[in-house]
């Protein structure tokens, strides 16, 4: 199995927007994005 490599937070950020995420809000250092056909909030 490939191992999991380590990304920054603001290239995962500008990949979550793109996919179609929304950023809700941020509460210390998490960020909370939602998109309509999710179940749970990223």
């Amino acid at each position: 199995m490939p191992k999991i490599t380590v990304i920054h937070w603001k290239k995962f950020d500008k990949f979550l927007l793109e996919v179609g995420c929304t950023f809700i809000r941020e509460k210390g250092d998490h960020r909370i994005y939602w998109r309509k056909d999710l179940l749970r909030p990223i």
